[in-house]
């Protein structure tokens, strides 16, 4: 059985029955269907097939011929929720190899993970991701946090599954083994750091992510929303459900597909849209809006008017800045020009041209 995934085009008028390539090359090919955020974000479709058409990968494989060397670099970051998470970073030449890959299977081949995954797929981000649920009239969310994600996804977990992801069905098994070397450590893991793990990590769980979609469709006889952003799993529904059972669904279907992952126990969350509800770095507050929360707004406020009255700041803490004040723009526009508003009137300047300013310096 081999998965395919398409970008679903809004009108895709044909007057005869359209091959996997013809669904597959064409739909990504609209640039109509996707925008930057989550208004009108594009779907993408799966389906299995049990032959699919065969597809020439001379481009890949020409890239897998590539010699390298297997190195990393590795040290440790904060973790929001406490901890430190381990990165393993690959050496330049590694690493540009690593990104020609991505690049060719992303931009060439169009190879894309199933429309419930949200973490590393172009045009989406955690907002677009509880929009998703928001949709839905979600007041109810199960929050689920798969242990050691990225540890947990082996070379022989990759073997496994990647040949069932159209068109790497076609790779001979000399080539697949090429990919997944180039592709996993000297702990024979996908680790947490390089180019390539983003993409590879989605797609191993394709079938997972379809087959849970299709079974919260109408599980016990309510409408369920399924996201997954990398190792978070989020899953809503309009009133209260037995989520145990949802719990128990998913360690089913982790057997049933061969994925070695567990569920942290004590990161699981159950709970309404009633309290404080957070989700994804985002709080989905009791009328079922989205909003960064207080106390970043709080920071925001206090950035924006230090930034005016010690004007100039450097370049890199001014792009700092206009990176949270993007966010705030795009979770809450109407916020982000109240703020604009109230400082440019208070100190009677504009904040744009001098952020245009200092960048331009």
């Amino acid at each position: 059985m081999v998965y395919v995934t398409y970008i679903q085009p809004h009108s895709l008028v044909t007057e005869h029955r359209a091959t996997i390539e013809e669904l597959l090359f064409q739909a990504a090919g609209y640039t109509n269907d996707y925008q930057n955020y989550s208004k009108n974000f594009f779907k993408m479709r799966t389906f299995s097939v049990s032959k699919p058409r065969g597809f020439l990968l001379y481009l890949l494989e020409d890239k897998l011929n590539t010699p390298f060397t297997k190195e990393y670099i590795q040290f440790r970051i904060p973790k929001s929720s406490g901890g430190t998470r381990l990165i393993e970073a690959p050496t330049e030449e590694l690493k540009t190899l690593q990104k020609d890959i991505t690049n060719i299977l992303q931009n060439y081949y169009k190879i894309l993970p199933h429309n419930a995954a949200y973490a590393y797929t172009r045009g989406r981000c955690a907002y677009d991701a509880l929009v998703t649920h928001q949709r839905n009239k979600a007041r109810w969310f199960l929050k689920i946090d798969i242990k050691d994600f990225f540890p947990s996804i082996t070379v022989e977990l990759l073997k496994d599954k990647l040949p069932t992801i159209y068109p790497l069905n076609w790779l001979s098994e000399s080539y697949l083994d090429k990919l997944i070397d180039i592709a996993t450590n000297n702990h024979n893991v996908l680790p947490q750091g390089s180019p390539l793990s983003p993409l590879l990590s989605n797609l191993i769980m394709v079938g997972f992510d379809l087959a849970l979609s299709s079974k919260l469709r109408r599980f016990e006889y309510q409408t369920y929303t399924y996201t997954r952003y990398a190792d978070d799993m989020l899953i809503s529904c309009p009133y209260a459900f037995e989520f145990q059972k949802i719990v128990e669904v998913i360690e089913e279907l982790f057997t049933e597909f061969n994925l070695p992952f567990q569920i942290s126990k004590h990161k699981l969350r159950y709970a309404s849209a009633a309290g404080r509800n957070w989700n994804l770095g985002l709080m989905y507050n009791k009328d079922l809006k989205i909003t960064v929360g207080t106390k970043r707004k709080k920071e925001l406020h206090s950035l924006v008017n230090s930034f005016v009255v010690e004007y100039p700041w450097d370049i890199q803490t001014t792009q700092e800045l206009i990176g949270k004040l993007g966010y705030l723009k795009n979770v809450e526009p109407d916020y982000y020009d109240t703020l604009i508003h109230k400082y440019e009137s208070k100190y009677n300047v504009d904040i744009h041209s001098m952020f245009k300013d200092i960048l331009n310096s």
